[in-house]
């Protein structure tokens, strides 16, 4: 939207609404996807509160694009920068809330893993030799239980990720020392960083 400002070449600012409407459509797909992942009441609260800022940004940009496209492009300017990019930053917010939320629910399962894990491993010990068999039939258990775990919890990283790299807003993450954990493509583009450069300064 905002290139859509700079350009003064119409057929130029015609490519950029179409990609402007491209862009729009995968959001909505992957915002669908989200919704439609089990979630836990607090990330089912926490994606309706998004879904009410995403309105608020979704309206904002389509009037920055309608007086883009009538010539206004002061108004449209004004608006942008006003109202449609502080509105993006607080669906920024709320994803980031969104994925700190999933992260605590992949914190809470990995520790269950590892509780049930070593739990198993008790009850082995204390079985000893003349249990052998049960130990290795609950040792697969746990050992089953804590692959599909793991790939559950890769799975809602992945989903986070995609939604992460989604956003049309450059993203920096770091780690609480402040080192460089991941951009997402809108960040590589503006920075000249790529994630693999970028990663741990």
């Amino acid at each position: 939207v905002q290139s859509m400002l700079l350009v003064g070449d119409p057929f130029e600012r015609d490519t950029l609404m179409l990609r402007f409407r491209e862009l729009a459509g995968d959001f909505i797909r992957h915002r669908d996807a989200l919704r439609a992942m089990r979630l836990s009441p607090e990330e089912a609260q926490a994606m309706e509160a998004l879904r009410a800022k995403i309105a608020v940004s979704t309206a904002l940009m389509e009037e920055v694009v309608d007086r883009v496209t009538s010539g206004r492009e002061f108004e449209a300017d004004n608006v942008l920068i006003q109202q449609a990019i502080p509105a993006q930053d607080e669906v920024s917010a709320h994803f980031s809330e969104l994925i700190a939320l999933q992260n605590r629910a992949t914190e809470r399962a990995v520790n269950a893993a590892r509780a049930a894990y070593a739990r198993a491993w008790g009850t082995v010990a204390a079985l000893g030799l003349a249990a052998l068999g049960l130990a290795v039939g609950i040792s697969f258990v746990v050992v089953r239980r804590t692959a599909a775990v793991e790939r559950a919890l890769a799975t809602e990283r992945d989903r986070a990720e995609v939604t992460l790299h989604s956003i049309g807003d450059a993203v920096i993450t770091t780690d609480e020392m402040g080192r460089v954990s991941h951009l997402n493509a809108t960040a590589e583009r503006l920075t000249g960083w790529t994630l693999a450069e970028a990663r741990g300064r």
